[in-house]
């Protein structure tokens, strides 16, 4: 059961791992897109999968009414990434060839005509704590739907419940903290005067072994976008590369 506690002008809401699965089965998501390049051509092509199919595995979220995904897929020599878009529901297919190439992040990715700027302007909760942070992990999911090797990050990041630096024996492992350790590790909402804020740390196993802190900010009531920030708590003594 979600525990909520009451602070000084906002509620947190505390998630179990038994709570977030009920609303973000991270297996069986994965288990549902797993592939490889050989589902898409080299290049840019449509994505193999229905967008809305990823959305209609976190219960607690749905398209909003007129609007639709669409997701377009690269796969090159160092691995695969993905790209989603939110459009009109009505708005006819395009090629990657036919759209224009915008700059995202830092790559040039397609843009189909009509394109909202966040795909989550599409994406609706109903109303409840658990939709907050269903929107969290959604985003992230759908940002990597398609992603393999070097076009993958999320996809290498463990969400955290307890101290992951501890060794069975109570003692410290071989760990660089930067910063103090949470007093808890479990994911949280606090819903605030002005939005909502989700926080959750993540064992990152790619490149150096990084235990993270992750804070998204929804400011916007009417909407499931929102802001995110991140640092690293701490380094390990490992590296990993896809």
């Amino acid at each position: 059961m979600v525990e909520k506690k009451k602070k000084e002008n906002e509620n947190v809401f505390v998630f179990e791992q038994v709570d977030l699965k009920r609303i973000y089965d991270r297996d069986a998501i994965q288990a549902m897109f797993s592939t490889d390049e050989s589902a898409s051509p080299p290049g840019w092509s449509p994505m193999p999968w229905d967008p809305a199919q990823l959305l209609a595995a976190f219960p607690k979220l749905t398209i909003r009414d007129g609007l639709a995904l669409r997701g377009y897929r690269h796969v090159g020599d160092q691995g695969a990434r993905g790209v989603i878009w939110a459009v009109p529901a009505g708005a006819r297919p395009q090629a990657p060839g036919e759209c224009a190439f915008v700059n995202l992040q830092g790559r040039e990715v397609p843009r189909p005509d009509g394109a909202f700027e966040d795909f989550m302007e599409a994406v609706q909760g109903d109303g409840s704590p658990e939709s907050i942070i269903s929107a969290s992990f959604f985003a992230r999911e759908a940002r990597e739907l398609g992603a393999l090797r070097y076009g993958a990050s999320w996809t290498f990041e463990e969400i955290l419940f307890k101290d992951p630096t501890r060794a069975a024996r109570g003692q410290a492992e071989s760990w660089d903290f930067e910063m103090r350790r949470p007093r808890s590790w479990k994911p949280l909402l606090a819903m605030e005067p002005g939005g909502a804020k989700v926080v959750f740390h993540t064992h990152r196993r790619l490149d150096r072994e990084a235990v993270l802190r992750t804070v998204d900010v929804f400011a916007q009531k009417e909407t499931l976008m929102f802001e995110t920030n991140w640092v690293e708590l701490a380094y390990g003594r490992s590296s990993y590369y896809p």
